[in-house]
């Protein structure tokens, strides 16, 4: 799911019972940090889309789920953090992996 400028992911469509990971696709660690808990994936039921009145409120349980961000200026925003605990929390909860090369196979490279 596209996740640029995005205060909290619509995981409306996620179904458990078919979906193994959700991929965020340019996900920024201020997301991550304000949606911890989504991102620890707990096993129980988590509450996403509240508001004031909880009109939009709906459920997700995503226990066991891979939980994959790609963003092409994690590492330069995770440094930019203003909290060093911020930072802390991220690289303890998390794997980073660091991809410099295309991981696709062009029309010109295929053969």
């Amino acid at each position: 799911m596209n996740c640029a400028s995005c205060p909290e992911p619509d995981l409306r469509d996620f179904d458990s019972n078919i979906h193994r990971a959700v991929l965020y696709d340019e996900a920024s660690p201020e997301l991550v940090l304000t949606q911890r808990r989504l991102f620890q994936s707990p096993s129980c039921l988590l509450d996403l889309g509240c508001s004031t009145t909880n009109c939009h409120k709906y459920q997700v349980f995503v226990s066991g789920i891979m939980m994959i961000v790609c963003s092409n200026t994690w590492s330069s925003q995770v440094q930019q953090l203003e909290h060093a605990g911020d930072a802390e929390w991220l690289y303890s909860n998390s794997i980073a992996v660091h991809v410099g090369e295309p991981l696709w196979v062009g029309s010109e490279q295929a053969g």
